[in-house]
Formats: structure tokens, C-alpha cells, sequence
């Protein structure tokens, strides 16, 4: 399962799938909505998995385990569309 997967089915979304495997002018097969993937390595993805996160009960340990980090120097990295999906879905226990 990819990290985008991952997440977006975290949050409760469907990951879209096409009965060619491509997007355009087709279906979802779950969901029969016509529509692409969430792509978390973009700043609209960064933005919706941010917003989503802040609500869940487990935003306020994450953000301990981001803080602990700071105190290394290395929130930067947390800033970056990528660093931060990642972050997140390890937190979920994410499985490459």
C-alpha cells in the first residue's frame, strides 16, 4: 500500500481506483465518483492532511513526538509537504 493510500484512507477517504487504471473520463470502482487521489507531496495535500490532523486525538502526542525533535534542530524538515506526510503516517504505523 503507498503512503498516499495510507493516509487518505486514514482519514476516512476513498483512494480512487479505475477500471483501466487510468483517471481521465472514468469512474472510481469504489466510490463512482470521478475524481484524482489526494497527492500529500503537494501544498494543497499538505493542507488537508494538516487540517485533518489537528482535529484527531492523537494531534497533541504527535505534536510532543515534533517537539521532541525541534529540541534537535531537525522541525524544519516538518515543514515540507513530504517530511510531513511521512511524519504523520509513521505515527500511524505506516508500513512500507
Amino acid at each position: 500500500m503507498l503512503r498516499d493510500q495510507f493516509l487518505t484512507e486514514k482519514m476516512g477517504e476513498c483512494w480512487h481506483e479505475f477500471p483501466s487504471g487510468l483517471i481521465s473520463g472514468q469512474y472510481c470502482i469504489h466510490c463512482g465518483k470521478k475524481l484524482r487521489n489526494l497527492d500529500f507531496s503537494t501544498w494543497e495535500g499538505f493542507g488537508k492532511l494538516w487540517t485533518w490532523a489537528k482535529e484527531q486525538e492523537w494531534w497533541e502526542k504527535f505534536l510532543k513526538k515534533i517537539t521532541y525533535f525541534n529540541l534537535r534542530n531537525e522541525w524544519v524538515d516538518y515543514i515540507s509537504p513530504d517530511c510531513f506526510a511521512d511524519a504523520v503516517a509513521e505515527y500511524l504505523k505506516y508500513k512500507k
